[in-house]
């Protein structure tokens, strides 16, 4: 079954409808639509976590992820940025005024230690991680 509206292209009906012929009511539920931005989203998350704000396609494809190291791809070449994870930690006690006791966390994040600039070596180490698209493919950004 197919419906044309008043605007539009001419579509399979979805939702709850009479068929023409039979007369019974019917129901066809909606198609399932993919959102196309998916893996920038997926890409941008995994940069985020690493404190990295990346609003664009361009910004996004100059970095890889590989566990916990960060390649960045700069005019000069590739900088490997190294991080460690710290977990959440106690920062302070503060008292109410019923004498109950309310613990404050810091959250977990991730703390760099080390930026370099990448040596050949590593770098033909590391090239089919930095041949391959990150918006092309869903492999390296998986949360």
């Amino acid at each position: 079954m197919y419906r044309k509206r008043q605007w539009g292209p001419i579509e399979p009906v979805s939702g709850l409808y009479v068929h023409p012929v039979t007369g019974i009511v019917r129901f066809e539920p909606e198609p399932l639509r993919r959102y196309r931005g998916r893996l920038f989203v997926r890409a941008q998350s995994a940069l985020r976590d690493f404190g990295v704000s990346a609003n664009a396609a361009d910004a996004v494809r100059r970095y890889r992820i590989d566990g916990l190291r960060l390649w960045e791809h700069r005019e000069a070449g590739w900088f490997i940025h190294t991080y460690h994870d710290v977990p959440e930690q106690l920062i302070r006690l503060i008292t109410r005024s019923d004498s109950h006791e309310v613990p404050i966390y810091s959250p977990a994040r991730r703390l760099r230690l080390a930026t370099k600039q990448a040596s050949k070596k590593e770098i033909r180490d590391a090239l089919p991680l930095l041949q391959e698209d990150p918006l092309a493919t869903a492999r390296r950004f998986k949360p």
